[in-house]
């Protein structure tokens, strides 16, 4: 009798593990499909704000970011380099480290890093060639002590010759 018991459980546990692994490959391929559907909405958006004119523009004149949200919002930047040397930003945190893209963020909240909390925007690495033109997708947070309301950041892009183009952005923290 406890030798069909210990057969029965070994069975038993085979084709608990069995359903386990099926359903976590099940959920696995759906998470990696839904993360594919978000790539292509962020390359449209992209393609979208590439053929807005001018050499610098973003898709929106304004963001809403939720305070907190570890995901952040997206934020669509169109940049042509109409100069002759190669255009290049290194990415990461545009803010806290500036170099060819710069932002400034006020509302009488400048800067907010005394508590630890700010409005962070990250920016992937840009290099662009002379009268190249491409879209990105920065993300932009709210951190947890972040106030609530409206921000104006101010985007700066200094070219190679030292020339500069400036958008104001609004940012709405909800």
């Amino acid at each position: 009798m406890s030798l069909n018991l210990i057969i029965m459980l070994v069975i038993g546990l085979t084709l608990m593990g069995l359903v386990i692994g099926f359903v976590t490959s099940f959920l696995g391929n759906a998470e990696s499909s839904f993360t594919d559907k978000l790539s292509e909405d962020d390359q449209t958006k992209i393609d979208q704000v590439k053929r807005e004119s001018g050499s610098f523009a973003f898709l929106s004149s304004s963001v809403k970011v939720v305070q907190g949200d570890k995901k952040g919002s997206k934020l669509y930047l169109k940049i042509r380099n109409p100069y002759a040397n190669t255009f290049t930003h290194a990415g990461g945190d545009i803010v806290s480290s500036p170099d060819a893209i710069s932002v400034t963020i006020a509302d009488g909240q400048v800067d907010e890093s005394g508590t630890g909390d700010s409005l962070i925007i990250q920016s992937p690495p840009i290099s662009l060639d002379s009268g190249n033109s491409d879209g990105y997708a920065l993300s932009v947070y709210a951190q947890n002590g972040v106030s609530l309301g409206t921000f104006y950041a101010t985007f700066v892009i200094t070219h190679s010759d030292s020339s500069t183009e400036t958008k104001v952005l609004t940012i709405n923290v909800e």
